[in-house]
């Protein structure tokens, strides 16, 4: 402090000098990267992590092919110097536990997260990301992309979810809801800053309806409760309605019908209900 009085003049004019300075780091000019905007500023793990997800309806086997794709594209945009390893996870999980500490969602076989990781000495993850989402999209219009925070302070940020932002539309009205959703993404396609805008949530799954006539049931002793876990132990195996876990290796819990005698409507229509 009394350096400071005794400098007068000298020390204001350094001081200032000082302030001055401060002020034009915090804007980015020329080379100078700038303070930035963000409370919490991007970590450059060298991690990026891609979430692909095909047409509704693709089976595993065209995921892979599709991701082996992308990885061949993947390796045109990043130098083999920079790249580490990538790794595919393909489809949804085994059971619940594992769907449990997953971010991205999957909903179905066509959803796919791909793990890329950088060596120690590489070019900003940012530029290859922007790279990676102008090219695929253009590659591969049939399938949407999305890239997920891959470094831990961006997932404790997101509270585990998918993206920062995340709109729900709740309602009774499905087919509504679906129509409003659409509408709403194209109004926020042009808020500035935005990407990797999409529907969490696929409507044109295929499927097939079955309708149940109650009162029928109960006379041969069937709930709609009975012929729909009947239905689904056939086409989706027992894990679904009953999972369990067993130490033995040799054990197999989960059962399910032949697909090979499951492959037309009519022999969907033959699956024996058995009451509760």
């Amino acid at each position: 402090m009394q350096l400071a009085l005794r400098g007068g003049p000298r020390f204001v004019a350094i001081f200032l000098g000082c302030m001055a300075a401060t002020a034009l780091l915090a804007f980015p000019l020329g080379p100078l990267p700038g303070l930035g905007q963000d409370f919490f500023p991007s970590v450059d793990g060298g991690q990026i992590k891609l979430h692909m997800r095909a047409r509704t309806g693709t089976r595993i086997e065209e995921t892979a092919a599709l991701c082996d794709a992308v990885e061949a594209t993947i390796r045109e945009v990043i130098p083999a110097s920079e790249l580490v390893n990538v790794v595919d996870n393909i489809g949804l999980p085994y059971s619940g536990i594992n769907l449990a500490y997953s971010t991205s969602a999957p909903v179905g076989p066509g959803d796919a997260d791909i793990y890329v990781n950088l060596s120690g000495h590489h070019k900003p993850t940012a530029t290859y990301v922007r790279a990676l989402r102008s090219k695929l999209p253009a590659t591969y219009p049939s399938a949407t992309f999305a890239f997920l925070p891959a470094d831990m302070i961006g997932q404790i940020l997101n509270f585990g979810l998918p993206s920062p932002i995340d709109v729900q539309i709740v309602g009774f009205d499905t087919a509504h809801n679906r129509e409003f959703a659409n509408r709403l993404l194209q109004t926020l396609r042009g808020v500035p800053g935005a990407v990797d805008l999409h529907i969490q949530q696929s409507s044109d799954y295929p499927q097939f309806n079955v309708d149940v006539d109650r009162g029928k049931a109960q006379l041969v002793g069937l709930t709609e409760q009975a012929v729909a876990s009947n239905l689904l132990v056939s086409l989706s195996g027992s894990f679904q309605t009953a999972p369990s876990f067993w130490t033995d290796p040799r054990a197999e819990p989960s059962t399910r019908s032949s697909p090979r005698l499951l492959s037309s409507g009519s022999r969907i229509s033959t699956i024996s209900a058995i009451p509760p």
